[in-house]
């Protein structure tokens, strides 16, 4: 009886929320509650009982299960809309494309929620309606229209490019590739496409990468350099015991020990400049070490530059589709 009485509940869950709405009144009102009681006591159902609530609620409430349900067998039990249904919804959508134009997000949410009211069977209404989350940032939500609109319209490119970029906003990189493939599948001939799956691809790459790294020894923020091997380098410590026995580093030494560095900015030039001293030693007496060494740093930076890199470039900031249709 356990799926009765879940069916049971969601019933009630229903017929409250419409009480407490206010949309019924009157005698009406008063028969709902008679129904609302005579559920509770046929199924013995106690909606004080916290742990009997948790067992017994679902996810979805009932309407939303009731509008999936048509929705997944393409609208065959809904009655169909009017030709005035349809005009009105196509002026709503065009309204909200407007007002997505003006960035008025939210009044575009609203014109493109009504449109599918009207016209539950066309999937542009919820894929517009996902570009307005998106541009507000609920990417959770865009997600659930874009999968809304693919279940009216397997095909549709637009959304699994639209799911795509909500999929990357959310870091979630294997799932945003796999949205821009499909995407990509249906519209061949897009470069945001093909660019918005490039860079995906190359995050994952990076985070196998960064995963298969050895960390002990690695330089903070620049993975791939790695100190401990560098500081215990046989050449390298001659090299740095030769260089510090001169006497004229010795001297640099003493004075900036002695505060011959007059300011920190002077400390500073002075450590520089025995940085800089060593490094031309190290080229001189050992060419092949010091470029093996300064390859090393390159790429780290390069690295780090491509995991922080400009923001500009990233896809999250613009689905490459600023105009819904």
């Amino acid at each position: 009886m356990s799926n009765s009485q879940k069916l049971a509940f969601a019933i009630i869950e229903h017929l409250s929320s419409q009480l407490k709405s206010g949309a019924i009144v009157g005698d009406s009102a008063e028969s709902l509650e008679v129904s609302i009681q005579c559920l509770e006591s046929v199924y013995s159902i106690n909606r004080s009982d916290p742990a009997q609530v948790q067992r017994l609620k679902s996810d979805k409430s009932l309407e939303e299960i009731f509008e999936s349900a048509i929705q997944t067998r393409g609208g065959s039990t809904a009655a169909q809309p009017t030709e005035e249904d349809r005009a009105k919804a196509e002026e709503l959508k065009n309204e909200g494309n407007q007002l997505m134009k003006s960035e008025k997000y939210q009044e575009a949410i609203q014109c493109y929620t009504k449109a599918m009211e009207l016209d539950s069977a066309n999937a542009v209404f919820p894929c517009n309606r996902a570009a307005a989350y998106s541009k507000m940032g609920n990417h959770q939500k865009a997600i659930e229209d874009c999968q809304k609109a693919l279940s009216l319209d397997p095909d549709y490119g637009k959304a699994y490019g639209r799911m795509g970029l909500s999929y990357h906003s959310l870091n979630d990189f294997q799932k945003a590739k796999e949205s821009y493939t499909k995407a990509l599948e249906l519209d061949p001939g897009s470069t945001f496409y093909q660019n918005s799956l490039s860079q995906v691809e190359e995050k994952i790459k990076g985070s196998q990468e960064q995963e298969t790294r050895p960390a002990p020894g690695g330089l903070p923020g620049f993975g791939g350099l790695d100190l401990g091997s560098l500081l215990t380098n046989p050449a390298v410590m001659n090299m740095a015991q030769t260089f510090m026995s001169n006497p004229g580093v010795q001297q640099m030494m003493t004075n900036m020990m002695a505060g011959g560095g007059s300011s920190e900015m002077g400390g500073a030039a002075g450590i520089f400049q025995a940085a800089q001293q060593f490094g031309e030693q190290m080229q001189r007496s050992n060419p092949e070490l010091f470029n093996e060494l300064r390859g090393h740093a390159q790429s780290a930076v390069d690295e780090h530059l491509l995991e922080n890199g400009n923001q500009d470039e990233d896809p999250k900031t613009d689905d490459g589709d600023a105009n819904p249709q």
